[in-house]
């Protein structure tokens, strides 16, 4: 928001009031009241965490609630600042519309200069707050949106599942920074797995699939003819199924039948003038990477929240921490998944939210 310098920015007034954003109020909202009513989160959330889970969770809420306070409280300052300055701005026009002829004119300069110098210096205050609100309102932003993660992470664990602490070595000579580089490679190599093209072979598969799918939809009804010995006819009515399924046209599919073997062999031409098998991954190659990629990013998380445990003035915890890392749980399952596997579920969530 501009600051008001000249005259005519002076009597316009400061008319725009600070307002939270609704994402913020509604972050808020969720559930902190009902946690708050809890005597543990755990009850609150019918889940048993570790006593080492139940108090980073603890901090992380109340964390949340004094950023928000600070907010608010700021907020509340800005309009009282900016009543202040609305109200000097008629005293000037006032003091303006005295004015009629030269003498008056003289006896208030020295007056609405004080006020346009306390109104400058208002405007000072309130520019100043207003950075201080910005920088708060976004802290706010991050520790809401890694509390809402939080409850959401613990809300689908299976009833039927547990969590257990995991408990973490710190290496010599641990550094957060060049742990957070080592996590955004293995996310960037992640990606890169995630983007790798499949097999030609696999392409041409499901080429022909859908080529012959195309076919039985577009042929025509020839047990029509033979029973009434009336001429063949395309049957629309038992094709739409197929053409929903297939996503092509009636024309596209006869032309498929038709031609089916051209048609087949023209897509795998072009297949093979794409493809880049030298870089290609099955969906088998691409799981085992991305498992042991998930879980390499895991372990090295869970070192960079024990060191920002460990020094909780000095750094602050990624939005796009694994919970998993940030409350120093393991989850125990009974279906057979390994944490691996789990780790993997968690990145593929994170890589599906959308961030604020």
């Amino acid at each position: 928001m501009g600051l008001l310098s000249s005259k005519a920015s002076v009597d316009a007034g400061w008319t725009k009031e600070p307002q939270m954003s609704k994402s913020i109020v509604t972050t808020f909202a969720s559930d902190a009241q009902r946690i708050k009513n809890s005597s543990k989160i755990s009850k609150a959330l019918g889940i048993e965490l570790p006593a080492n889970a139940e108090l980073i969770l603890e901090s992380l809420f109340e964390a949340r609630e004094a950023a928000h306070a600070v907010v608010m409280v700021a907020m509340d300052k800005l309009k009282v600042l900016a009543k202040e300055r609305d109200a000097l701005v008629p005293q000037i026009g006032q003091l303006e519309d005295d004015n009629y002829n030269q003498f008056q004119l003289g006896s208030n300069v020295k007056k609405i200069a004080a006020i346009r110098q306390e109104i400058a210096n208002l405007d000072d205050e309130i520019a100043e707050l207003q950075k201080k609100v910005h920088s708060k309102e976004d802290q706010f932003q991050k520790i809401a949106a890694l509390a809402d993660r939080a409850l959401n992470w613990l809300k689908k664990i299976d009833r039927d599942d547990f969590l257990q602490p995991c408990n973490v070595d710190l290496p010599k000579g641990s550094d957060i920074s060049k742990l957070r580089q080592q996590i955004a490679e293995l996310t960037a190599d992640m990606h890169q797995v995630q983007s790798a093209p499949y097999p030609a072979s696999m392409a041409k598969q499901a080429s022909r699939a859908k080529i012959e799918r195309m076919a039985a939809a577009g042929a025509p009804d020839m047990l029509h003819c033979i029973d009434t010995g009336e001429p063949f006819k395309f049957s629309f009515l038992g094709a739409a199924d197929e053409l929903s399924l297939v996503g092509a046209d009636l024309r596209t599919c006869q032309m498929a039948w038709l031609h089916k073997d051209a048609m087949i062999a023209k897509i795998e031409a072009e297949i093979n003038e794409l493809a880049d098998d030298e870089n290609a991954l099955d969906p088998a190659e691409r799981e085992a990477k991305l498992t042991a990629l998930a879980e390499e990013r895991l372990k090295l998380e869970r070192v960079e929240c024990e060191l920002i445990q460990n020094n909780p003035n000095q750094f602050e915890h990624r939005p796009e921490v694994s919970i998993e890392a940030l409350l120093g749980v393991e989850i125990i399952h009974d279906d057979g998944r390994s944490p691996a596997d789990i780790a993997l579920d968690e990145s593929n969530a994170r890589e599906l939210t959308p961030t604020s």
